[in-house]
């Protein structure tokens, strides 16, 4: 019973709502999803045939993974030993939790940041600190060190970079003090990079490097976002060999499936998918400066993003349900400080211009 008590204080993950749920609940016939930062480009033809020829396989385990990780390892610049893959980045966290935690593991955390990160701390039963977020909603690199240097009980330092939901970002520089003042210490710092893809900042770390440079820096990579592999689930783990091979200890065998790997080996090994990475960095940047022209003539405040969202604010907690029942799903915040605020993700350009419409027909009729 101590155990079911215990999993009881677990929060639970809330995904985004989905557009089929909305249509019934409502009767509409239209509704646009933009709450999930998902790739709204539909994949190359090209893979889709690829994946469509793979179907008779699917009785069978994956059993060329050597050629995958080779491939991979190429494609992000460093030796095969480094790289590992999971059933979407997502998957690591988790699974760095269970491998390096114990009951006297602490983990740290920035306020206003992904929420698996909490959970699945809560799941193994591993304390959580949370250092205060800097101006702006960003990281703030030196309250994690004054933590650190308060609490020799944490092992584990998660940082979503670009953060999600907020948009910001470390600098190069600001990661490297991080690493050099927790050089040879028993922590590794877990760079969560799901949306590295999109980044337009010219001081963004350039974390490969760092990695090699550092032995306990660990990237995570998803491929759900910019290479559009959301629902195949598909990420990468870029680490220290020693690294790779303590949480291949918990990984469950054949965690990445037959179709997602012929994905995979697709985009990071074919020439023709940069067309399609090319056109899916376009669409958010233009749609991003989109946003923030017309958010700003309505005169509500946002942040600007290095992701695929925006986060913004209406200032009215009936915002949400008002955009909702006309169709529009957005990403209502729970966090504290951010529950008049909603995330909204980058769509196709119709989808982001009626996200607009109604946004400004809320302000207009409320």
């Amino acid at each position: 019973m101590k155990n079911l008590t215990e999993m009881d204080k677990v929060e639970n993950y809330t995904p985004g709502l989905s557009i089929e749920e909305i249509q019934k609940r409502y009767s509409l016939d239209k509704v646009y999803k933009l709450a999930s930062n998902e790739n709204p480009l539909p994949p190359p033809e090209e893979l889709v045939n690829i994946l469509q020829s793979k179907i008779h396989t699917i009785h069978r385990y994956p059993a060329y993974m050597r050629p995958v990780v080779k491939a991979v390892s190429a494609y992000y610049q460093v030796e095969t030993q480094h790289t590992l893959l999971g059933n979407g980045s997502s998957e690591f966290i988790d699974k760095l939790m269970q491998a390096y935690g114990s009951p006297r593991v602490s983990v740290l955390v920035s306020e206003k940041s992904f929420p698996l990160y909490t959970i699945c701390a809560q799941s193994h039963r591993l304390n959580i600190y949370r250092a205060s977020m800097k101006e702006g909603l960003k990281v703030h690199i030196q309250k994690m060190l004054s933590l650190l240097d308060r609490h020799k009980d944490i092992r584990l330092v998660f940082i979503s970079n670009p953060n999600n939901p907020t948009g910001s970002y470390i600098t190069h520089s600001e990661l490297e003090t991080l690493l050099f003042e927790t050089k040879g210490k028993s922590v590794q710092i877990v760079l969560d990079e799901a949306y590295w893809g999109y980044v337009r900042a010219k001081d963004f770390p350039d974390s490969v490097s760092l990695m090699q440079k550092y032995p306990h820096l660990i990237l995570l990579r998803s491929m759900s976002k910019v290479m559009g592999l959301a629902g195949l689930r598909a990420g990468v783990m870029l680490a220290h060999p020693t690294v790779v091979e303590t949480v291949k200890k918990v990984l469950c065998p054949f965690n990445v499936n037959i179709i997602s790997v012929e994905a995979i080996l697709y985009c990071v090994s074919n020439r023709s998918f940069q067309e399609y990475l090319f056109h899916s960095k376009e669409l958010v940047w233009n749609s991003l400066d989109y946003f923030y022209s017309e958010l700003q003539k309505m005169n509500l405040p946002f942040y600007p993003s290095q992701g695929n969202f925006l986060l913004f604010s209406i200032g009215k907690p009936s915002a949400f349900s008002y955009l909702l029942k006309r169709g529009l799903i957005l990403r209502s915040l729970n966090e504290p400080g951010l529950e008049h605020y909603l995330r909204m993700s980058v769509g196709l350009e119709q989808e982001n211009k009626k996200a607009i419409e109604l946004i400004r027909e809320f302000i207009t009729q409320t």
